[in-house]
């Protein structure tokens, strides 16, 4: 795989000439030494990324959402340091009406580039033309509280030496109650920006299989000077099968909708020394409800404070393996 990252093709673009480009001409810089992936400007000024692929037919894949648009295979002849570069190509396009979206439309072309084979199947590059439509031409934004919980999860991801082993098991049923389910355990993990760990919960996060379940408790600051999800999803990425590396990117557009534009700008730090902390369930307080089978989403806030000082522990990389029997 040939990683990229979303701030480097952002300096590839800052970086392209475009005094020198005519009409029907492209200008641009290859991102891979390869070429097989080129940064453009067109002479409208339009972002173009241009991914090889084989001669075929792609008019399918040809799209206009907005600001974005996609073309399948077409012959281009690209100008890269004063060299003309002839070859079929498909592209993934940002208007240039939309300056303010470079940010994000580098950081998602950077992720679905990096989910790529080294020798991509056609079929490969038109998946990424169509999940690149798909993940930004959602309309609705996250809520806050949507965006912490995505970034606690994947930071909780990015902490194991086996990332694949916990994202397969992320969000692996979308009926459990559960962000991570193993064959070893189920891990809920809750994410505040509040200087106190108080979470909210469902009535049976708290007391289904308490015995063989862990809650992560996450305290966070803003901070530029923080993690931000592009940075997790840099770090998760390596560690992850072709196939998953682009779910993995799917789900984050999923979650995020509109938000995705903020990806490089939700960034956070732990709060302390003992900003990830976990817990048996077993000992988080709970109601006692003793109809529980007649009531239904029964949701309250715990304030967790006094169970993780007296049973939790620090969720590091390698308490994280011991928990996963790795």
């Amino acid at each position: 795989m040939k990683h990229l990252d979303g701030l480097d093709l952002r300096s590839l673009f800052d970086s392209i000439d475009g005094s020198s480009i005519s009409f029907g001409e492209l200008s641009g810089l290859a991102v891979f030494d390869d070429a097989s992936t080129i940064a453009c400007r067109d002479s409208s000024g339009d972002s173009v990324i241009l991914i090889a692929c084989d001669n075929v037919e792609g008019s399918n894949l040809n799209r206009i959402e907005g600001a974005i648009s996609t073309m399948g295979s077409r012959k281009y002849n690209v100008s890269v340091d004063g060299q003309i570069i002839s070859g079929y190509f498909c592209s993934l396009s940002l208007s240039w009406r939309q300056p303010g979206l470079l940010g994000v439309f580098c950081s998602v072309v950077a992720g679905l580039v990096s989910t790529l084979s080294d020798e991509p199947a056609q079929s490969e590059v038109d998946q990424i033309l169509l999940d690149y439509v798909r993940l930004l031409s959602r309309r609705d934004y996250a809520t806050r509280e949507v965006v912490l919980g995505l970034w606690g999860e994947l930071r909780v991801i990015a902490q194991s030496s086996h990332p694949q082993k916990l994202f397969s098991a992320w969000r692996s049923d979308q009926r459990s109650l559960f962000d991570f389910v193993t064959d070893e355990l189920k891990f809920e993990v809750k994410t505040t920006e509040s200087s106190k760990d108080i979470h909210d919960f469902s009535h049976k996060q708290l007391t289904v299989d308490r015995d063989g379940s862990v809650i992560v408790s996450i305290g966070v600051i803003s901070s530029n000077a923080g993690e931000s999800l592009s940075d997790l999803i840099d770090a998760i990425l390596s560690g992850l099968e072709f196939s998953d590396r682009r779910e993995l990117i799917a789900r984050v557009g999923e979650t995020l909708g509109r938000s995705i534009e903020y990806l490089d700008e939700y960034k956070f730090v732990l709060r302390d020394q003992f900003g990830m902390r976990c817990v048996r369930s077993e000992y988080v307080p709970s109601l006692d409800i003793s109809d529980i089978d007649s009531i239904s989403n029964v949701r309250y806030s715990v304030d967790m404070s006094t169970c993780l000082i007296e049973f939790g522990f620090d969720l590091t990389t390698e308490q994280l393996d011991r928990l996963l029997h790795l």
